[in-house]
């Protein structure tokens, strides 16, 4: 798999209230490697989304400097 440049986000699906969010993929820094997701969301119902690269898991911190991601691999099958 190659890495995909952050100017271009993985596609994201609306979820509610106009917060929408991806399916989670590996994120950099460049330094760092982790799981996460890309996010839009706009509570004030105008055109300026709020976009931000969160890190996986129950607080989902934000992640600044994201330059690149990729999908994560599909789970493993017939494992013996």
């Amino acid at each position: 798999m190659n890495w995909i440049s952050a100017k271009t986000p993985p596609p994201i699906k609306e979820m509610y209230c106009g917060f929408s969010m991806s399916e989670d993929v590996l994120i950099t820094d460049g330094k760092y490697r982790i799981v996460g997701h890309y996010e839009e969301w706009n509570w004030d119902g105008d055109d300026n989304k709020q976009k931000a690269w969160r890190q996986f898991g129950r607080d989902g911190y934000s992640m600044d400097g994201v330059i690149a991601w990729m999908p994560l691999p599909d789970f493993p099958t017939n494992i013996t």
